[in-house]
């Protein structure tokens, strides 16, 4: 006495259809896939986001952190974090760059800005925690630099939502 056949989808050969299974390693394979190229991939700062370990207003936060150290630091003519592509006769004070009253301006904006930043952070384990998570783009060491790390980007968060209410 032949066996019964298993109910359910079948192939077009007369085996039973397996899509819904590899349409589930497919769909997983497709958001690996877009995930991979994900820039926040690239910072400690963006794991943390990805993990849902901090809000997006707090990783939004630290990114603005990031871009304002990096023009002060533009500002005061010091090297970039990857510095592929420096300007070798601007670290011996012989730089090919014009100034002009705007972008010295501009310059001291960028300066003035981060001060007032640090200002409202104040020189502590929590502005410690930022530099070495966001400036140094390393993940933190200790528990406590992680609770120093949301402390202080919770700080910049305060920051920002004071100087949009202030606009």
């Amino acid at each position: 006495m032949p066996r019964s056949r298993k109910s359910g989808l079948r192939e077009p050969n007369g085996r039973p259809s397996r899509s819904d299974r590899v349409q589930y390693w497919q769909r997983q394979r497709d958001v690996l896939e877009r995930k991979q190229h994900d820039p926040k991939l690239e910072t400690p700062l963006g794991l943390y986001f990805l993990a849902h370990e901090i809000t997006t207003q707090e990783h939004e936060a630290g990114q603005w952190f990031a871009e304002l150290r990096a023009s002060a630091d533009a500002a005061l003519s010091l090297p970039g974090r990857h510095c592929r592509a420096q300007d070798m006769n601007s670290l011996g004070g012989q730089s090919n760059s014009q100034e002009t009253p705007e972008t010295q301006k501009a310059k001291r904006r960028a300066i003035e800005q981060y001060d007032k930043v640090i200002a409202f952070v104040g020189r502590s384990r929590q502005l410690a925690a930022l530099e070495h998570v966001i400036v140094q783009e390393r993940r933190h060491d200790t528990y406590e630099q992680w609770l120093d790390l949301v402390q202080g980007l919770r700080l910049l968060v305060a920051y920002r939502m004071g100087r949009r209410l202030a606009a």
